[in-house]
């Protein structure tokens, strides 16, 4: 026969005893009687088959077994919690949280824009936007902790589906007054003995960039190698060399000190958005992709891009 469960009350009734300290506060918390509280209490501990609490000169003592079973009630209750922010996010249409991930060049720009004109739609939507690590983001979309992940970098998982929203290209990064800043489009090779600033070959972007440089006929060289894309931005602007990075991480990068030159190849990746493939869409996720698609559709024209070349995804 399956043991009995312990019921939401028990479990609650637990966590105050241990928060408070002692049944008198506990049962004032909770609105209920003293002796209420402790056969409640009586009943849990003959449920659980050991005792939770020992009197010792007139205190409450948790036992060893109490604090174990403590650190899985407050996981239960965070559980609950979410449970309830998802009922008012269903019941409150429009007026409950929108949250998303992406990778942090993606909260340079392009979110933002984005988050601008969704507020203007949800004035009362509560907004999140993580930075997520690429080894966290399918249990950030499969345990349903956000709804998206805005990457140019493509996650595979078989509980995840992906779509391509647009291509990512690349673009060069120089001071305003370089010698190659006077072009409108530079060719790879144009940058042969330039000092170069590239995210690390041992990743998927690092790895992708210099693939599409060594096609292009330029084998090369990082003299500064980063992690994250939109450092690139700074180094430039502090005269540490010319970088290399995609189109959506330098958007609006471009002022006095710094221009943005499309290099002439193909685009090395897309820009991406991930989702649960099991999950529910909400209202909130099906008004920012139309949002973000056009922004980008708008920003076509503006955005430093090469003349149109024919798209393959990285596999």
């Amino acid at each position: 026969m399956r043991r009995r469960r312990l019921s939401i009350q028990q479990i609650e009734t637990f966590r105050a005893v241990m928060l408070t300290g002692s049944i008198t506060a506990a049962a004032r918390e909770l609105g209920v009687s003293q002796p209420s509280l402790t056969r409640l209490v009586k009943r849990t501990e003959d449920l659980v088959g050991f005792r939770l609490f020992e009197v010792v000169r007139n205190r409450l003592i948790p036992t060893t077994e109490a604090r174990e079973l403590m650190r899985h009630a407050e996981y239960i209750e965070e559980q609950l919690d979410g449970l309830d922010l998802a009922i008012s996010r269903l019941r409150d249409a429009g007026t409950g949280l929108f949250r998303f991930g992406g990778s942090p060049s993606m909260g340079r720009a392009l979110v933002p824009q984005t988050l601008a004109r969704f507020r203007r739609q949800f004035p009362q939507a509560v907004l999140q936007y993580d930075t997520i690590q690429l080894q966290s983001v399918v249990d950030y979309l499969v345990l349903r902790r956000g709804e998206c992940f805005l990457s140019v970098i493509p996650v595979s998982h078989a509980a995840l589906e992906r779509r391509a929203l647009c291509p990512a290209r690349l673009v060069a990064l120089l001071p305003a007054d370089h010698a190659l800043a006077a072009r409108e489009t530079l060719n790879p090779v144009d940058l042969a003995g330039e000092s170069l600033i590239l995210s690390d070959p041992t990743r998927w972007y690092g790895q992708v960039v210099l693939q599409r440089l060594a096609d292009a006929g330029l084998a090369a060289e990082p003299s500064v190698i980063v992690r994250v894309a939109e450092s690139v931005i700074g180094l430039v602007r502090h005269g540490l060399g010319l970088g290399i990075i995609d189109e959506f991480s330098a958007m609006d990068a471009a002022d006095a000190q710094l221009v943005l030159r499309p290099l002439d190849l193909p685009p090395f990746s897309a820009l991406h958005l991930h989702r649960s493939r099991d999950a529910p869409r909400s209202r909130y996720i099906d008004a920012f992709e139309v949002l973000l698609q056009t922004i980008l559709e708008e920003g076509t024209a503006q955005r430093i891009s090469p003349a149109p070349t024919p798209f393959s995804a990285p596999a």
